[in-house]
Order: structure tokens, then C-alpha cells, then sequence
């Protein structure tokens, strides 16, 4: 039980990273471009997630 706890709070460290350099990445994108938008952590947080799944999806590990 306590492995899995582990994985899981690991897990939710390395997604939460991701999710501060996609909101950073974004909002470096929009304000570059002065595009008028607001970009959030959640999109950063989605973008993030949706990245790792499709990374999951096609590499050959």
C-alpha cells in the first residue's frame, strides 16, 4: 500500500512540474504573440496531461 501511495504522489509531483512549464510556456507564447487570452494552470494542467498520454501512446516502451 505504501508503494503504491509513493508512485501515486510521485506521479502527481512529475504531472504538476509538466504543468508549470506548459502554463509557463503558454502564457511566453501569449504574451509574445500579445494575443489577447488568459491563460490558466488548469490549461497548463491538461496540456500537460494530455502530452504525457499521447507520449504514452507512441513510444516503443
Amino acid at each position: 500500500m505504501k508503494e503504491l501511495l509513493l508512485a501515486v504522489s510521485i506521479l502527481l509531483i512529475a504531472l504538476g512540474i509538466n504543468a508549470l512549464i506548459f502554463w509557463g510556456v503558454g502564457n511566453l507564447v501569449i504574451y509574445a504573440f500579445n494575443i489577447d487570452y488568459t491563460w490558466t494552470i488548469l490549461h497548463g494542467f491538461v496540456s500537460a496531461l494530455v502530452w504525457n498520454i499521447v507520449k504514452g501512446l507512441f513510444s516503443n516502451d
